[in-house]
């Protein structure tokens, strides 16, 4: 009999995990459930239990003070925390910064003034959005098409507007400050600039990885006399010869000294650096191919082994021009070529 009363007394005493075995489901369940409907705003996630009103409607900075220290916020309720989780939610659920997040959620939620102010922003931005996505579309058009973008600028977005069966653009428009409408060449110019910024930096991403290259410059004067320098880089992709374009820089002087700077200053911008350059290809003109004082001879300093071979571009446009100086029949048939040509290799790489 004092045995039988040993054991049940000892099955009384078990462990908590065992007592917690004992609980009926229904029970478990039961609690779980009275949390959730109590506090609806309890979120599970894999990481803990987070309070969706004060997540989307919390006051920035108000739930990191005190002891909470961002937790139900920024920093989850922890899973092992779930027995104590109506507890938890109870105390949060008294804190001033949920208190303020629940004020803040009535207000944008439930009818009224603020409402509508909210709704016409969200609106007024997917309009603005929709309008800047079509102006940065049309600037790509003029760019690409080579139109003279700040003469032309003002006529072909009033087309594209006319054109919008939406009329989203011209709501935008017709609604912008004078300062804001964006149809200043000064406008379509910074967008320009913003085109040729995002360009260098993919281009910066792609080179990051080469280790070695072959570079091509040239020299020559634009139409408003001003001295410009082009440079072209090859590099490898696996078997693969890429040719990229790096761009066109003003200079201040023709000297070889001038121009070798420019070229290594350039390259820098991408991450490139003379040391690994294995060929340079230039013309023939004695600044740029001079193997003594040249640029050639100025790149062989840092790159001793660099291969120099005289521009085929160049070789063919002076045998050409040559030839076309010899035989009147030949500079009279490229001259008719050549907007062929142009319009050829325009529909061919854009």
């Amino acid at each position: 009999m004092q045995e039988d009363n040993v054991a049940a007394h000892l099955e009384s005493c078990s462990s908590p995990v065992a007592a917690e075995a004992n609980v009926s489901p229904e029970k478990k369940r039961k609690v779980n459930k009275t949390s959730y409907e109590n506090h609806s705003w309890i979120t599970k996630t894999t990481d803990g239990y987070v309070c969706s009103v004060c997540q989307e409607f919390g006051i920035k900075g108000l739930h990191e003070k005190g002891k909470s220290k961002g937790t139900w916020v920024t920093t989850p309720l922890s899973l092992g925390q779930s027995r104590k989780l109506s507890d938890n939610a109870s105390k949060h659920a008294n804190s001033a910064a949920h208190q303020a997040a629940v004020a803040a959620s009535q207000l944008m939620r439930g009818p009224g003034p603020l409402r509508q102010l909210v709704r016409a922003s969200n609106e007024a931005d997917v309009r603005d959005s929709h309008a800047t996505k079509t102006l940065f579309r049309s600037a790509y058009l003029m760019f690409a098409s080579e139109i003279a973008h700040t003469t032309h600028w003002r006529e072909l977005v009033s087309t594209v507007a006319a054109s919008d069966s939406s009329g989203r653009l011209t709501k935008f428009l017709t609604g912008c400050p004078a300062n804001a409408h964006h149809l200043s060449s000064s406008a379509v110019t910074s967008i320009l600039e913003a085109f040729g910024q995002a360009i260098e930096s993919e281009m910066r991403e792609r080179l990051a990885s080469v280790t070695e290259f072959a570079v091509m410059a040239d020299e020559s004067t634009d139409k408003s006399h001003v001295e410009k320098l082009s440079i072209c880089v090859w590099y490898l992709t696996g078997t693969k010869v890429v040719e990229t374009f790096l761009g066109c820089w003003s200079i201040t002087s023709t000297k070889a000294g001038a121009v070798h700077q420019a070229i290594v200053d350039n390259l820098a911008k991408f991450g490139l650096s003379e040391e690994q350059l294995v060929a340079a290809s230039f013309d023939g003109a004695a600044n740029m191919s001079g193997e003594r004082g040249g640029v050639q001879a100025l790149l062989k300093k840092a790159a001793p082994s660099l291969i120099f071979v005289h521009c085929r571009r160049n070789l063919l446009q002076l045998a050409l021009v040559r030839v076309s100086n010899a035989i009147p029949e030949m500079k009279q048939v490229l001259m008719q070529l050549t907007p062929y040509i142009h319009c050829f290799l325009t529909v061919l790489f854009g």
